[in-house]
């Protein structure tokens, strides 16, 4: 339904969010591979940045109306397919 794009490091790797309906997961592409995640048992992940290290940082939801912060660990280029 939705893409939104938030963040590029500089090693090129694009991080952000997408919707299938009621529910949004990350994603985070590198040259054309990507990997799709969400917080366990979350309607609603969002990640709006990704740092140097390759650390996501953004936001989850269980009901929409409170929202928690999160940060991965480091993303590199063997976690995209």
């Amino acid at each position: 339904n939705q893409t939104e794009a938030h963040g590029v490091n500089d090693g090129g790797m694009i991080v952000g969010w997408y919707g299938t309906g009621s529910s949004y997961f990350c994603f985070a592409v590198l040259k054309g591979k990507y990997v799709s995640f969400g917080y366990p048992g979350a309607l609603g992940t969002f990640a709006s940045g990704i740092n140097a290290g390759g650390q996501v940082v953004g936001s989850y939801t269980f009901d929409y109306q409170t929202y928690h912060g999160f940060l991965t660990t480091p993303l590199t280029a063997v976690d995209v397919r």
